[in-house]
């Protein structure tokens, strides 16, 4: 039963496990508790080993599982033991293998899944007390109220309380920093947890992802054939509800009309496919084996574009929302989450930390490169529906067949878990950066990187916070403004039309910064390769930074620049203006006079001329002290570069400035 509309099969294994967990610790350790629960344990007991039908062994963990949490636990102190089975197996579960207790920050998940169980099983006692006396739901509601409410004395009640408090010890620890940089004034290096990583590594293993993509793409999806669907600025309506839509049903998009290019090339029987079919008996039927092996391979491209877009597409998502996205609408889903915004290919999430608080979604909008843009539109285009075929002769399976119908991601036999996202990303970082990164540590280093090179999308969002003159001028806020004024329906809910597009924007500059052709330009995947990208700026050396040096420093380095090019410079200019020698200083005259006895015989500069000629010689190695200081100067301003020397570096990289 999903409790959670976005919850898929393995979530909900996941959060399930803490439920199974106490149920084996009371198989073991049934002597431990009340003997009526003991008694319902037994009674679990047999029904398993006698193989019972299932629906009588759900029935019996309901009712043990009911005794259990409608029980008011009281302390014995003949037994040392902790009363509550659910407290004692909370505290198991906190356990590390050393022996200590895990932080609070990792006891608020367990204490999450726990409730949500009782949440269920209290609705199902609910619905079943409706079914089998004559009561509403009201009424049976309040009769289990004190059961699953706070502020009670019960298990529910008691898991809240230490919820609360664990949370408040998480949100007011704090805790080491996870990231070190060793370069501070490009940022292109850091350590995570002491783990070197340097930006330009990481942009190799986006090189990585993409030769491996396309030959996957090529090599063993389409196994040499040259197929593709040219495609122009696509259609999507993105507020239809309908169940089945997408962009690639869209009727206005008439090159998506025909989607059985790659089934009529199989059909012909010849080339890298002919194996798929074979006679018996003068009957074509299908090799299964070959089916499996070309659902592997595809399961290979799919989790390459998995990858692709969780790294490339910005701001990286949730493992588990991004492997259960659907391409499509369902009857259960009416939002799917692959739409195009122009020409963007984009990734629409929904989840947020806020969710529980707000109680709404947000639809958050991550826009893909554009190689995984246009992998992606072939293969939904033209692989996608044999794949549906292919599950249906090999697993005979009406789920499994949905499954490739619905889903943007699938791995063979199942949907991914992020699990299996952190085994791929693994196998592409730990060449390039000595360093298997999973998901959860490329969050921590993406949104580091993202900040430092100013295309995180907390600035856009906390942009449009803030009050304009605008809204201040219609007599009320921004906030109000984006909630109620002037909304269309491509308006996303948690932001305003107009910065809709900085979150694609976002992407975009992401892209631009790895080195791989940004998404929205519509280009076929041969045409956005790396190696070919045009105008792809480099966050390695930005002209700011060239500024960053200490002013010491630059003031040392410039004075001896000076004074070993002045003589030169010097003579230059005797040599444009006539003069045989400089006109000595008055100190260079003294030393004159000392090293020759007929120096006063020789006709000098007066007093006065002497001290001129000083002034125009301090003015001369000021002017190319100046030009060494700001060699960009050109005449434009004559302004000084201390300001900006000393000022921190803008990571104008980005836009090539």
């Amino acid at each position: 039963m999903p409790f959670h509309k976005h919850r898929d099969n393995n979530t909900l294994r996941k959060y399930i496990n803490p439920v199974v967990h106490l149920l084996a610790m009371l198989l073991r350790h049934r002597w431990s508790f009340d003997l009526v629960t003991n008694t319902l344990t037994l009674d679990l007991e047999e029904q398993l080993a006698d193989e019972e039908e299932q629906s009588k062994v759900i029935k019996q963990i309901h009712a043990l599982l009911m005794k259990i949490w409608m029980t008011s636990w009281l302390k014995n102190d003949d037994h040392p033991h902790i009363a509550d089975p659910t407290e004692a197996c909370m505290a198991l579960l906190t356990l590390n293998q050393d022996g200590s207790f895990k932080e609070p920050k990792n006891v608020t998940g367990i204490i999450t899944k726990f409730e949500y169980c009782m949440r269920l099983v209290f609705l199902r006692e609910i619905k079943n007390g409706i079914s089998t006396e004559d009561m509403d739901e009201p009424t049976a509601c309040d009769a289990l109220q004190r059961w699953f409410t706070e502020k009670q004395y019960s298990m529910f009640a008691r898991l809240r309380s230490l919820q609360h408090r664990a949370s408040t010890i998480s949100y007011d620890t704090m805790e080491p920093p996870r990231i070190w940089w060793t370069d501070m004034v490009n940022w292109t290096s850091l350590r995570y947890k002491g783990n070197p990583i340097a930006f330009l590594d990481v942009c190799e293993i986006f090189q990585d992802t993409e030769k491996d993509l396309i030959s996957t793409w090529e090599n063993k999806v389409l196994r040499g054939l040259h197929l593709r669907v040219d495609y122009g600025k696509l259609a999507d309506d993105l507020t239809n509800k309908d169940v089945g839509y997408s962009f690639i049903s869209d009727p206005r998009n008439e090159c998506f009309r025909d989607r059985t290019l790659l089934i009529k090339e199989i059909a012909k029987e010849h080339g890298a496919f002919s194996e798929f079919i074979l006679e018996r008996d003068g009957e074509l039927i299908w090799n299964r084996a070959e089916l499996r092996k070309w659902l592997q391979d595809y399961t290979e491209l799919q989790k390459l574009l998995l990858l692709r877009a969780e790294m490339l597409s910005g701001a990286p998502g949730r493992g588990t929302e991004l492997t259960s996205m659907l391409y499509c609408n369902t009857q259960t889903r009416h939002t799917r989450n692959l739409m195009v915004f122009d020409q963007h290919v984009t990734l629409l999430c929904q989840y947020s930390k806020t969710t529980a608080l707000t109680e709404h979604d947000k639809l958050i909008p991550h826009g893909l490169d554009a190689i995984t843009s246009d992998i992606l539109i072939q293969d939904l285009a033209m692989a996608r529906p044999f794949t549906q075929l292919a599950a249906e002769v090999c697993f005979g399976n009406d789920s499994m067949v949905r499954l490739y119908k619905n889903h943007l991601f699938v791995n063979f036999d199942r949907a991914f878990t992020t699990d299996d996202l952190s085994t791929v990303m693994k196998k592409y970082s730990l060449p390039r950066i000595q360093f298997g990164m999973s998901a959860n540590p490329w969050r921590h280093v993406q949104m580091a990187w993202k900040c430092k090179f100013k295309c995180a999308m907390e600035d856009l969002i906390e942009m449009d916070r803030e009050d304009d003159v605008e809204a201040l001028q219609a007599g009320h806020t921004r906030a109000t403004e984006n909630r109620i004024y002037g909304l269309s329906t491509q308006s996303l809910a948690g932001a305003a039309e107009d910065v809709l597009p900085l979150y694609l924007q976002a992407s975009t500059r992401w892209q631009q910064c790895c080195k791989v052709m940004p998404g929205g330009s519509g280009l076929p995947y041969r045409r956005a390769r790396s190696d070919l990208a045009e105008n792809t700026p480099r966050p390695m050396r930005d002209r700011s930074t060239d500024c960053a040096m200490d002013a010491s420093m630059v003031d040392d380095i410039a004075a001896r620049v000076v004074e070993r090019l002045t003589p030169m410079l010097t003579e230059l200019m005797q040599a444009i203006t006539g003069s045989r020698s400089p006109p000595p200083t008055r100190k260079d005259k003294g030393k004159q006079r000392e090293m020759d006895p007929w120096e006063d015989e020789r006709p000098g500069l007066s007093e006065t001329e002497e001290v001129l000629q000083e002034a125009e010689e301090a003015e001369f190695q000021a002017v190319i002290l100046a030009s060494i200081r700001n060699p960009r100067d050109n005449g434009s301003t004559g302004e000084s570069s201390a300001t900006g020397r000393r000022s921190a570096p803008s990571h104008a990289c980005l836009d090539g400035h």
